[in-house]
């Protein structure tokens, strides 16, 4: 490990404070309570000391609070601290003085109370509804006077501090709840940018310029309104997890504009870091992520540059729920807090002391944001650590799912600039690969002087098909009037069939989107159906433990299958669509014969099977249950390969066209892809916090489609491991998917009652 040693270890903090909050006041950091702990500090910068302030009120139980810092026109030597939130909201002000300082303080000072309107009535921050555990704010607006609130669990609130009054409430479209975050304002021209700033430098102007000309007086109004025009902009940003977003708020119309922002790949799986925001530089200290492993990486973003670097120097020790905070002249970053040594199943749990590392340390802040000729000595670049391939598609996936979201996404640019983003310039923009490869091929066949040959055009998009990423919008949607669970494309791609919660399976025509047939039969819930190889047959099971056949053209039963003795989850059909393998909750897996309807092997194994499927033209077949994937010789019933994942709930498994991967998607939010023959991970793709119900892979085997319990659809490239796409439009968790034989269309199903299908951007 290469430990960063431009970190200075000092004075240890007196008592464990998890989750501390930290305020800079003068030469004294302000440390207002922790986790379960209600003491407060001051620590002198100069002097390496703590001082004790006072503690919280006794019926005040901190979990997760924030405490921000308000700006007021009280005396340089005192500042007023907001306090609230935490999993047991509270909203409390305090007076600060000294208590460093030699002067009496006043009675009413350092000492946390009710914080109350102008009439003194108490107010509260955040309705009973609203969960504020690892609630995150900044102060903003033309007069500092908005306190912008992030909090769990995708949701930014506006508090108006001069009318104490909740004026604003959005969703954030992001992916993961957020807590803990990183959340700061953005600089503006190296600083951070107050109102108290803008209103110095409109006053030194209009003094400046009192006794000048017309012309002088002019520019005076412009630079005033420029100025004014910055404070109303509310720039922020937020990051937690893979999760970064650039957020404006136009005070006049009381609206945010929202933008994402790419996370690295080293921070994406991590929460809880430390974090300074100086310049135009966000520092990230450590973190942990959702297994409790802690980091001891220093990353930073440069805002303007839209650029993730990693230090090649770790910290001195992993650490998370510690706060970073800059001094008076933001000069040197403070490190402050404490958190477990050993793994915790609830961060509920009261802290136990003498299984917590307390720390403090301080750096320079130019040993890490510095400029410097060699600054590849410190700091690796994304672009070097990671595949520059990725990066692009990442990019591409963010500005595509911002299109698709409405063809009038405003896009933050650089200096805090915004574009329209339509759908020609996305294409123009995001294709640029594209563009190139055209060009390569445009000289290739004027090369070969064949380039105005009729065919040049086709010619040229048959050999991108095969090397440009696929991207999908949506087609058509089919409503039914229940939840559906099941939809598969037949062998020709033309019709869907899929089965609801009201036990009927439907047939649908993919062109007209209608329903050609309605099949009933099953007295109780379908729980699988495939369309058989020449698709003239849909064959479907059921909870009412019986397998039957369907003539697509007449929407009649023409046979049944019977001898499973518990609820059958899964059928399937052979490549030749003379054998049906299905498996049940009475632990067997059963072959037939469909022309007979005869069963003509029984295989009996130790679980409940959910699914099953033939591979390798029928000769084996990959069952799974709760968290065992196997493969079976047809014939002998031997177990060929095993993997068993105790630690996940599989919902859906297969195996990739070539037979040599297996890619399966679990309850836990995880999509691994395992080499079949050698049983080891090759990838893991996701790592989301919802479950993923279904996965696929493409005819090619270069891509994979995923449906997860956050209304949305997920691309990924194999072989790169990134997600290329994700499609919304369901209103409730989509639970099923399949690909059509070309990979041209996918088709979906959700709680919310619709069939949707995709096709190719």
């Amino acid at each position: 490990m290469n430990v960063d040693t431009s970190f200075e270890a000092l004075s240890s903090l007196p008592t464990s404070l998890k989750f501390v909050q930290c305020v800079m006041f003068q030469n004294e950091i302000l440390i207002c309570g922790g986790q379960y702990q209600g003491h407060c500090y001051s620590y002198h910068t100069v002097k390496n000391e703590y001082k004790c302030i006072s503690s919280y009120p006794n019926d005040v139980e901190l979990n997760g609070h924030c405490v921000v810092k308000l700006v007021t026109s009280q005396a340089s030597n005192e500042i007023r601290l907001l306090s609230f939130g935490g999993r047991n909201k509270h909203t409390l002000t305090m007076r600060y003085m000294s208590v460093w300082s030699n002067d009496n303080v006043a009675t009413n000072c350092n000492k946390w109370s009710q914080f109350t309107d102008s009439h003194n009535n108490p107010v509260s921050i955040g309705s009973n509804e609203d969960d504020y555990w690892g609630v995150r704010a900044v102060i903003g607006g033309s007069n500092n006077h908005l306190l912008f609130i992030t909090h769990l669990p995708k949701n930014i609130s506006v508090f108006n501090l001069s009318t104490f009054q909740l004026i604003k409430r959005d969703v954030l479209s992001v992916d993961n709840d957020i807590h803990l975050h990183c959340f700061v304002s953005k600089p503006e021209n190296g600083q951070e940018l107050t109102a108290a700033n803008a209103n110095a430098n409109t006053n030194t102007n209009a003094n400046a310029n009192a006794n000048a000309n017309a012309n002088a007086n002019a520019n005076t109004n412009t630079n005033t309104k420029e100025e004014h025009d910055k404070v109303m902009r509310n720039e922020m940003l937020l990051f937690c997890y893979n999760t970064g977003l650039a957020m404006k708020y136009d005070e006049h119309k009381n609206e945010f504009r929202f933008h994402r922002l790419r996370v690295c790949k080293t921070i994406r799986s991590f929460f809880s870091y430390a974090y300074i925001c100086v310049h135009d530089v966000i520092v990230f200290f450590g973190g942990v992520d959702r297994n409790t492993n802690i980091s001891n990486k220093i990353h930073k973003y440069s805002i303007s540059r839209n650029q993730w670097m990693k230090s090649k120097f770790d910290l001195p020790l992993a650490l998370h729920g510690c706060v970073s905070i800059l001094n008076e002249d933001s000069t040197l970053v403070h490190i402050v807090g404490s958190f477990d040594k050993d793994k915790r199943e609830n961060e509920d749990d009261e802290v136990d002391a003498d299984k917590c590392v307390t720390i403090h340390f301080k750096t320079k802040v130019n040993s890490l944001i510095k400029k410097e000729e060699k600054e590849e000595e410190r700091w690796i670049t994304e672009d070097e650590d990671e595949d520059k391939e990725i990066i692009h598609i990442e990019e591409m996936n963010i500005e595509l799912e911002e299109m698709q979201n409405g063809l009038h996404i405003e896009k933050l640019k650089g200096g805090g600039q915004f574009a329209i983003i339509s759908q020609k310039s996305f294409l123009l923009k995001t294709h640029k690969k594209k563009i190139e490869v055209e060009i390569i091929i445009d000289r290739w066949l004027h090369t070969l002087l064949i380039n105005k040959m009729i065919w040049e055009d086709n010619f040229t998009m048959i050999i991108l098909r095969y090397i440009i990423l696929k991207y999908f919008k949506p087609l058509k949607a089919f409503q039914d009037s229940e939840w559906i669970n099941i939809a598969k494309f037949s062998p020709d791609g033309t019709k869907i069939a899929s089965s609801s919660v009201g036990k009927t399976i439907k047939i649908w025509d993919v062109a007209s989107g209608d329903a050609i047939q309605e099949m009933a039969g099953h007295s109780a819930y379908v729980n699988d159906l495939q369309f058989s190889p020449d698709g003239t047959t849909v064959v479907s099971c059921s909870n009412d433990n019986i397998i039957r056949l369907w003539n697509v053209t007449s929407g009649t039963e023409t046979s049944t299958l019977q001898g499973h003795t518990g609820t059958i989850t899964s059928v399937h059909y052979s490549l030749d669509g003379e054998n049906i393998v299905s498996g049940s909750k009475d632990k067997t897996i059963r072959i037939w014969n469909v022309k007979s309807g005869q069963e003509i092997r029984s295989l009996s194994e130790d679980f409940e099977v959910h699914k099953v499927k033939f591979v390798s033209n029928g000769h084996k077949v990959m069952a799974l249950s709760d968290n065992i994937i196997v493969i079976l010789d047809t014939s002998s019933g031997k177990k060929i390969q095993k993997l068993k994942k105790n630690s996940y709930h599989i919902m859906k498994a297969q195996l990739s066209p070539d037979g040599s991967s297996l890619v399966f998607c679990s309850s836990h939010g995880v999509i691994q892809i395992w080499d079949v023959m050698s049983k080891t991970k090759v990838k893991k793709l996701a790592g989301y916090s919802t479950v993923v119900y279904d996965v696929k892979y493409f005819p090619d085997g270069a891509t994979i489609v995923a449906c997860l319990g956050d209304n949305t659809i997920r691309l990924w490239d194999v072989k790169l491991g990134v997600e290329i796409q994700k499609l919304n439009g369901h209103s409730e968790a989509v639970i099923g998917i399949d690909v059509s034989p070309d990979g041209n269309m996918i088709v979906s199903c959700s709680w919310d009652g619709t069939v949707r299908i995709w096709g190719p951007l």
